[in-house]
């Protein structure tokens, strides 16, 4: 039997709402339910979007007030409102879109753009596991074949002029129509082209069977031998929010010996902000610490911050208050760890097919090596971390290990900016 009713509420987002049938329902009658189960008239109904039939290439939802005719049907939450339409039995057709906006930036490439009436489509960099983890409906992913709708009115002020084959970087939101793109703008870094990819990464492999391979006495003059591959070596490295007076000390003491110790050109606190161009409130608890020169310099600084990272301020580091010239005695924790940022599409380049080049640098050096996801960073698909952890007391391993971690990482990048 059919009922007609309003639809009290419904949250697009989360997927469900609340109907209020017009008049009192019966439900003793539906299969497992008990004998004097009835919902009166005006009594919130559970409606689930898959519960609703929608128009064509839609992503179903309802509006508050609107007007619907549905089935229903005994569950262990009791009744719940099934085959939804509208009052005139006509499928669901949402009269206003609802956005859904996610966190982060994306990244991608414009595949179509019309320029006389100021639409396009853009090839998105984000997988579906992402989108999941995000709570985004399988349908709205599948109406366009994951590609991502964009209006002229959603570009970015500083974007002139769309064209295909544009790398750009964008908010990402969902609505009733699929996944759509707002504050676009273009985008920098690492080309998306994945045969251009390829063959860059390529002229860099060898290079690290002989840094791989390389003994301690030899590391050093394997890592130079990489510095034609790019001006300056660059990496970036995630730490908390709180760490941040670890790696800079007071008044910039900490970050000057780094430097002087290392040989690295520059060491600096990047603002993730300004770099993806969110909300400064989604920074979160992360930082980026990036790390600039020679392969020798960037690997060396990196072991320093690592090392740093690695120890605590003493409980009680004795009277007056530390100075630059007498900082507080710390304390080596008996682990450390330290997280690389590494662009998405560089990823299986670092890891090497089936993690296999992580897998036997950490069973070489004694350490832990595995790509992790993070919410710390407002890049969605952009970014991804590679952690790197180890027992304090094994320097040799960590040293070789960051070595060779860092100038991989330095080097995929590098060689994909020339």
């Amino acid at each position: 039997m059919a009922y007609v009713g309003a639809v009290r509420e419904f949250n697009v987002k989360q997927g469900f709402g609340f109907l209020e049938a017009d008049q009192t329902i019966d439900a003793s009658k539906l299969e497992g339910a008990p004998e004097d189960a009835k919902v009166p008239a005006g009594q919130g109904i559970f409606v689930h979007s898959t519960s609703i039939r929608a128009g064509e290439g839609m992503v179903p939802s309802l509006e508050s007030g609107e007007r619907v005719r549905f089935d229903v049907q005994w569950t262990q939450k009791g009744v719940q409102a099934v085959g939804v339409v509208r009052e005139d039995g006509e499928e669901i057709r949402p009269s206003t879109l609802h956005r859904v906006e996610l966190k982060g930036v994306c990244c991608g490439l414009v595949d179509y753009w019309n320029e006389s009436r100021g639409y396009g489509w853009i090839q998105c960099e984000v997988s579906r596991e992402t989108l999941r983890m995000h709570r985004v409906p399988e349908r709205a992913m599948d109406l366009n074949s994951m590609k991502v709708y964009v209006q002229r009115q959603d570009l970015a002020q500083n974007l002139k002029e769309m064209s295909q084959g544009l790398p750009v970087i964008f908010n990402l939101y969902w609505d009733e129509k699929g996944l759509g793109a707002t504050n676009i703008t273009i985008g920098h870094g690492i080309p998306l082209d994945r045969e251009e990819l390829n063959t860059s990464l390529q002229r860099v492999q060898k290079r690290f069977e002989k840094l791989a391979a390389a003994s301690k006495e030899n590391r050093q003059a394997a890592l130079g031998s990489l510095d034609n591959i790019t001006p300056q070596a660059h990496v970036k490295l995630l730490i908390p929010k709180a760490a941040v007076g670890s790696v800079i000390g007071l008044k910039g003491q900490t970050v000057k010996k780094f430097l002087e110790e290392s040989g690295a050109v520059r060491v600096h606190v990047d603002d993730l902000a300004k770099q993806f161009g969110v909300d400064g409130a989604q920074q979160g608890r992360a930082r980026a610490i990036g790390v600039h020169g020679s392969f020798c310099a960037v690997a060396k600084a990196v072991n320093l911050i690592t090392v740093a990272l690695a120890t605590d301020p003493e409980d009680n580091p004795g009277e007056g208050a530390p100075t630059p010239d007498q900082p507080a005695p710390r304390r080596e924790r008996a682990n450390w760890v330290i997280k690389f940022m590494v662009p998405h599409v560089l990823v299986p380049f670092v890891t090497g097919p089936k993690n296999e080049f992580l897998d036997k640098l950490a069973e070489k050096t004694g350490t832990k090596l595995s790509p992790e996801s993070t919410n710390d960073i407002p890049a969605m698909g952009m970014i991804d971390v590679i952690v790197a952890r180890g027992p304090t007391k094994g320097e040799e391993g960590r040293e070789e290990c960051l070595d060779v971690l860092s100038a991989r990482i330095a080097a995929a990048v590098g060689a994909t900016l020339e």
